[in-house]
């Protein structure tokens, strides 16, 4: 072939390009689940349809080319397909301050996702059942094999210690005592994310409240805690009041918190 023939090739290469830059084509893009939209570069069907299956569909689902049709504008069809493809395992980013192992059952609804959105609808569920998860805890989601799915969790957590109170005298007569207030509230003194409470009143010499309450937002592998508390109050003297009760707590189960004194 001459070199004329070569430059006729490049030249007919260029006009192509030129009109392909100056009317470029659009592109029909269809779905058998029935999403349609016009795109004007085909480098953007790629992402479009990427975008349709993480915000409408689960891991397991993946569109394949089933139609090309070239006519005023070209147009193609995607079929949409359906694998079961769900989480299996959770992987927990250690913290210094609390056990992995309760860290890994906090976040043990997460098991069974099978899409972005009911990662996102559990992590809420487990966020406003326990304060100390903040909303900032990072969730990715990793394939390790053909059909497995594994969720990487870095929780944020924030405990808190805190201490409350007054004390003061009251004068009783020709003698005086200790009177005042003091609340003590501690988390995770043990690493298991339990709650204690205590609260002292103390108004006169014959005359004071005492509270004590422990809580434990899961028991060993089930999916709820438990609140054990003890009240004493005694008044001038004359009488005394104890009660105990236990509750079954279960924030982020759905099963309500039950309570037996």
């Amino acid at each position: 072939m001459s070199m004329r023939k070569y430059a006729h090739i490049f030249n007919l290469i260029k006009i192509i390009l030129f009109f392909n830059l100056v009317f470029p084509q659009n592109y029909l893009v269809k779905t058998s689940d029935g999403f349609e939209t016009d795109i004007d570069s085909i480098s953007a069907i790629t992402p479009f349809l990427k975008s349709k299956l993480v915000s409408e569909h689960t891991w397991g689902d993946y569109y394949k080319l089933s139609h090309f049709n070239k006519r005023y504008s070209t147009e193609t069809v995607y079929t949409h397909f359906h694998e079961n493809l769900r989480i299996d395992s959770i992987l927990i980013f250690p913290q210094e301050n609390i056990r992995n192992n309760v860290l890994v059952n906090f976040f043990f609804s997460l098991k069974k996702a099978q899409s972005m959105k009911e990662i996102h609808s559990s992590l809420n569920m487990i966020t406003q059942g326990y304060h100390f998860i903040e909303p900032e805890t990072d969730v990715l989601i990793g394939r390790y094999s053909e059909k497995r799915l594994l969720a990487y969790v870095s929780p944020k957590l924030n405990f808190n210690n805190k201490f409350s109170g007054f004390l003061g005298v009251v004068n009783e007569g020709e003698t005086r005592s200790m009177s005042g207030e003091l609340q003590f509230h501690f988390e995770n003194l043990w690493h298991t994310a339990e709650i204690i409470d205590i609260q002292l009143k103390r108004w006169k010499k014959l005359s004071e409240k005492l509270l004590l309450s422990i809580q434990k937002p899961l028991l060993f592998h089930f999916p709820f805690g438990a609140k054990l508390e003890y009240r004493y109050e005694v008044n001038e003297g004359l009488y005394v009041k104890t009660q105990s009760s236990l509750g079954v707590l279960s924030r982020g189960h759905g099963i309500g918190n039950w309570e037996f004194t």
